[in-house]
């Protein structure tokens, strides 16, 4: 498989072109279950925790020159109802099951996977790559699945610029609003070129972090951008509900998103577009009302006491 570059091993249902597992590949499922057991258990023994796993990434997408897998949803379904979900099972591991992992704009697809195998999926993982921006389908979405979580697992961070500077602000106030339990950025660190990646990959996906050549690292715009939230934001944080974001003609405006913190403490992340400061005021349902200027195209976060 490492040497001749194809996903199952040279067969005629699967090449770079379109890796496909097909309906003549079912001698390979089992082992397909058992290579995610293999690998859960070979990171532990590196004292690697594996909390989940999609079994593969964007499965819609098939390129000729990097290996992509092509999926349909009831092949999803089937292989986590039927294999890999008891595979798991079977080998005492805890490791969630995440369906899908790919764009916003086949919501079907995962609602498929779950109607056939919510018993092993906990959680959906989306891709931003649909090009919209209205992410109020995630909230649909939980309305009809309450007991699923939803991830954004992807979300490219490009080179900053005029018309992207508030691209990582944009997808994660947008997608916390709508019950989105995590948000992940393009990756960690990329180099200087935007690399390491295959032929065909990304060449403006920037990660949050730039590796130079002389082994020196720069943060990136991203990396302050997402830290306005995970900084102030910890695991087992609750968004609360919100009104009053506002926008203008040109679509600038004022975003906010808010949690209930565990330590009772309230974090508010408030973004604002426009090219004037404006001046804040947060009313709370319990305790005082907060006020406070934000500086013109900034993004700022509260961290309110608890009451």
């Amino acid at each position: 498989m490492k040497l001749n570059g194809a996903l199952l091993g040279k067969t005629d249902q699967n090449n770079l072109n379109d890796g496909y597992l097909g309906p003549t590949q079912t001698n390979y499922i089992s082992q397909y279950a058992q290579y995610f057991v293999k690998y859960i258990k070979a990171f532990a023994a590196q004292g690697v925790t594996v909390n989940a796993i999609t079994l593969q990434n964007e499965p819609l997408w098939s390129s000729s020159t990097y290996p992509t897998m092509y999926m349909y949803d009831y092949e999803q379904g089937q292989l986590i109802q039927y294999h890999i979900g008891p595979a798991l099972a079977k080998a005492g591991l805890s490791t969630s099951i995440w369906a899908y992992d790919h764009n916003t704009d086949v919501p079907s697809y995962p609602q498929n996977v779950l109607n056939i195998a919510r018993q092993y999926t906990s959680a959906v993982s989306w891709h931003c790559y649909a090009g919209n921006l209205d992410w109020s389908f995630m909230s649909d979405f939980r309305n009809k699945n309450p007991g699923v979580t939803q991830y954004m697992s992807e979300c490219w961070t490009p080179p900053v610029g005029a018309s992207n500077w508030f691209q990582a602000a944009n997808f994660t106030i947008g997608l916390l609003q709508n019950w989105a339990a995590g948000v992940m950025a393009w990756g960690l660190a990329t180099d200087a070129s935007h690399g390491p990646h295959l032929p065909g990959g990304c060449t403006q996906c920037r990660g949050l972090v730039t590796i130079n050549k002389d082994g020196t690292y720069t943060f990136n715009i991203a990396y302050y951008l997402m830290a306005q939230f995970s900084r102030f934001m910890p695991r087992s944080a609750v968004v609360l509900k919100g009104t009053g974001s506002s926008k203008n003609q040109n679509a600038a405006g004022i975003q906010s998103v808010a949690t209930m913190n565990p330590d009772k403490t309230r974090t508010v992340v408030i973004m604002n577009t426009f090219t004037n400061d404006v001046y804040v005021t947060l009313n709370v349902t319990s305790g005082q009302p907060w006020s406070g200027n934000v500086l013109a195209s900034s993004i700022v976060t509260w961290v309110l006491p608890a009451t």
